[in-house]
């Protein structure tokens, strides 16, 4: 439950297992290497005040927020190569630019993996998302700003209902993947995108 900060003129690399429990910031470039994992629970919000790149698995538990970016560090980025898994307890969980110093990014690159397990909201607050990976699962995405969006989304979980915000396509061009199994209904026998608002399909690829 308390708060502690990392600082440092270096920067940290994690090759095995990190568990982020307290509240506080991160303030030095953080790494998680491939194959190493890093789980952020505890309830409290978390902020990563320096560059923060995941080449492996960031799993995001019962935290009430993840904050990226800080009043002192207002230029990062936060870049997935790898896996984020999602289970939060709280309705509403926000990745935001933090310390009102302006959008910080979100890169979701080729290879990356954002994948929301609650059937809760995850939401891109004042961040600008670019995403050439995967968004996927159940519950909510939504986003202040996603350009590009040329990757893939994903619903369900072999198969499930998601909902985004319509800015996920629209003007963007990514993959609509949806799964068939059998007749017996939304979320069970197929997928389901639902829109929370209206949006276009003329530049996205559906996939059955």
């Amino acid at each position: 439950g308390s708060t502690i900060n990392l600082a440092s003129t270096g920067s940290v690399t994690v090759n095995g297992t990190f568990n982020w429990n307290t509240a506080g910031g991160l303030n030095v470039p953080f790494t998680i290497a491939s194959g190493a994992v890093a789980n952020a629970a505890g309830g409290n919000a978390k902020v990563a005040a320096a560059a923060f790149t995941n080449n492996g698995t960031l799993n995001l538990g019962t935290i009430t927020a993840l904050q990226i970016g800080s009043v002192n560090f207002p230029t990062q980025t936060f870049t997935n190569n790898g896996t984020i898994n999602e289970s939060f307890a709280a309705a509403t969980v926000q990745v935001s630019s933090g310390g009102g110093m302006g959008v910080k990014t979100f890169l979701n690159n080729s290879g990356g993996i954002i994948n929301n397990t609650s059937t809760n909201t995850f939401s891109f607050t004042t961040v600008t998302v670019s995403n050439a990976g995967i968004f996927k699962g159940i519950g909510t995405y939504l986003f202040t700003t996603i350009n590009p969006n040329t990757g893939s989304i994903q619903p369900g979980n072999s198969p499930g209902n998601l909902s985004t915000s319509p800015n996920t396509l629209g003007a963007n061009t990514p993959s609509v993947q949806i799964e068939i199994i059998d007749g017996s209904g939304a979320g069970t026998g197929h997928d389901r995108l639902d829109m929370t608002g209206v949006t276009t399909l003329t530049n996205s690829t559906l996939t059955v």
